[in-house]
């Protein structure tokens, strides 16, 4: 029953996910989602810091949910900076992507930039986010 509930979510697409979300966290959502830099533009933390914390909490779960799905992860995928940039503005997010990060880790992640991101020390915002160097 467990890999059927796991294959369902990984099946479910996202604009059903979104539909569930408020126009502004799908709105900071897409942006996050084709965030590339590692400091973000001033629009992309604009849109962070109009969120609620409950639509970060959704917004970070949403990243997670279109990171499970990625299968390649030679290079940092789609969402992913998103995520970082948003764990920096909300400490709930940082510890839904603190989980997710663990869940990596504990796969055997071994890609050169991922282990860079886990080695710069920059800093983020919650004290538990264990693996804070991310950005």
């Amino acid at each position: 029953m467990r890999a059927a509930i796991y294959l369902s979510r990984e099946t479910i697409p996202l604009n059903t996910y979104t539909a569930q979300l408020s126009q502004k966290a799908q709105d900071a959502l897409n942006i996050l989602l084709t965030t590339t830099s590692r400091t973000g533009s001033q629009g992309t933390k604009d849109a962070i810091q109009q969120l609620t914390m409950d639509e970060q909490i959704s917004v970070m779960d949403a990243l997670v949910e279109q990171l499970r799905k990625v299968d390649n992860w030679a290079k940092s995928p789609n969402g992913f900076m998103g995520a970082c940039l948003l764990a920096k503005f909300s400490e709930g997010g940082a510890k839904i992507l603190n989980r997710f990060i663990i869940e990596l880790k504990n796969k055997g992640f071994n890609y050169p930039w991922f282990n860079t991101r886990l080695k710069t020390k920059l800093g983020i915002r919650s004290k538990q986010w264990v693996l804070h160097n991310l950005v």
